[in-house]
């Protein structure tokens, strides 16, 4: 039998402009606050690495879906930048002064944005195979982009019609198969990403968890990022003066490591990690390591 990890509290928080957000907690509860952005799509149980890592490290990790995943009410129209207003109600209401912000995949750019908008509150932060901004002269967004990532992206940029349509199918698919996202990219994903995503019934069962939780409601949230990442982020990479570290492993096809370049050179003082044997799935340990140090 699969035993995947549970959150040790779930709450459900409500902000000023009537919308609510789910939250989940792990690992210590006294432990160095962490709010963590989840990929696209994904939602606040796709728990990077595991409990013992947390506990070891001392790291309270707390997910939420992001506006429109999961249990969170949408957000039509959000920008980027919107993350950091979720995230600071999220530490208001945790009764949190300063945290560290972790960001994974989709969940990137959103990290940045706490990293940018927050200075005053965010400790340190971790943008873990992120995607860099769309449509920048100097920067080819699609180099080395897998093909069902690059039509992605074109079908955003077409609108929120198309997204729409685009999404739609998947939800479907996940309900009936948690894994079907995933299936989709399987063949184009290197062996490190293909043993890491499916290589023990754990690991499958809890990214089906992860997908089939994202969509439950709706796949707004999916519709919402994808049409975010083609449009201005609501803030400047050059303008982040906290600490950042960009993490990218030199495999990926999902985030080819030219994104982790470009941002890490557009941030300034920004740390880069390069891990020359994996792709999309990097091993939490040493970036949770870096985040607890704050």
């Amino acid at each position: 039998m699969t035993v995947l990890p549970e959150p040790r509290q779930e709450r459900r928080i409500e902000l000023a402009d009537g919308r609510t957000l789910a939250v989940a907690r792990f690992g210590p509860a006294d432990g160095v606050p962490v709010i963590a952005h989840h990929g696209t799509p994904a939602c606040r149980l796709d728990l990077p690495g595991s409990i013992p890592m947390l506990a070891e490290l001392g790291v309270d990790l707390i997910m939420f879906d992001r506006a429109g995943y999961g249990r969170s009410s949408p957000l039509p129209g959000r920008a980027v930048a919107a993350a950091a207003a979720d995230a600071v109600a999220i530490a208001d209401a945790l009764g949190l002064d300063r945290f560290a912000v972790y960001g994974v995949s989709g969940g990137g750019p959103h990290s940045l944005a706490c990293a940018g908008l927050l200075a005053d509150r965010v400790t340190r932060t971790a943008c873990v195979v992120g995607v860099a901004p769309y449509g920048r002269s100097d920067f080819d967004f699609r180099d080395g982009l897998n093909e069902l990532s690059v039509a992605e992206f074109e079908i955003a940029l077409s609108g929120r019609s198309a997204m729409e349509q685009y999404v739609a199918g998947f939800v479907e698919e996940t309900r009936d198969k948690g894994t079907a996202v995933m299936d989709e990219w399987g063949a184009e994903l290197p062996e490190p990403d293909r043993e890491a995503y499916y290589g023990t019934p754990e690991a499958r069962a809890l990214l089906g968890r992860a997908l089939t939780e994202s969509m439950v409601v709706s796949g707004a949230g999916w519709v919402d990022d994808g049409l975010a990442f083609v449009s201005p982020w609501g803030f400047e990479l050059s303008s982040i003066s906290t600490p950042v570290a960009v993490w990218a492993g030199a495999l990926d096809r999902l985030v080819p490591i030219g994104h982790a370049r470009y941002l890490a050179a557009q941030i300034p003082g920004a740390e880069l990690h390069i891990v020359a044997d994996r792709g999309h799935a990097l091993d939490d340990y040493p970036i949770f390591e870096w985040l607890a140090d704050a």
